[in-house]
């Protein structure tokens, strides 16, 4: 007997249990980066931060800055960085950085910095931190006064060294 000819037919979409259509899987050409050109260097990419001694979520999150925005490396145009948030954009140049880094370009990452003049921090962290250890509605200088009045209850055995 022969069996029937076999049809290939779209696939209805995926639904769960509450009947919400899944998303269809992305494929590696939609997220990737031209730096990370095969799963190949991608991998040998996260083998190489997990050397590094980074955690498997540490490794994940600069895998995928490092595809979102790697090709900032061969563009030289930072300008995306500097809309983001401080947080994202401290993740994103630690991304580039470490991928600078496997690809032998860290130096034109280094100039890329220095030319857009990108700092990992805002530099107001600090002083945030320190305006909320105390209380957020002091002033640096009664914050100074607290520290001031609490050295002068300090015992003199612990002040001094």
């Amino acid at each position: 007997m022969n069996p029937r000819p076999k049809v290939s037919a779209p696939l209805p979409p995926l639904r769960d249990e509450r009947g919400i259509t899944k998303p269809s899987p992305r494929k590696e050409s939609d997220t990737a980066s031209v730096t990370l050109r095969s799963l190949q260097e991608l991998q040998q990419f996260c083998d190489w931060l997990t050397a590094q001694g980074k955690s498997h979520r540490t490794v994940k999150q600069t895998r995928n800055c490092a595809k979102k925005y790697g090709h900032i490396l061969f563009s030289g145009d930072c300008s995306e960085i500097l809309t983001l948030s401080p947080r994202n954009r401290h993740h994103a140049m630690a991304a580039l950085a470490s991928l600078a880094k496997f690809q032998g370009r860290y130096d034109r990452f280094q100039k890329f910095k220095h030319s857009y003049n990108l700092k990992w921090s805002s530099g107001q962290e600090s002083l945030q931190s320190f305006n909320r250890f105390f209380n957020p509605d002091m002033s640096l200088e009664s914050m100074l006064q607290q520290i001031a009045k609490m050295i002068s209850k300090t015992p003199r055995q612990t002040s001094t060294k």
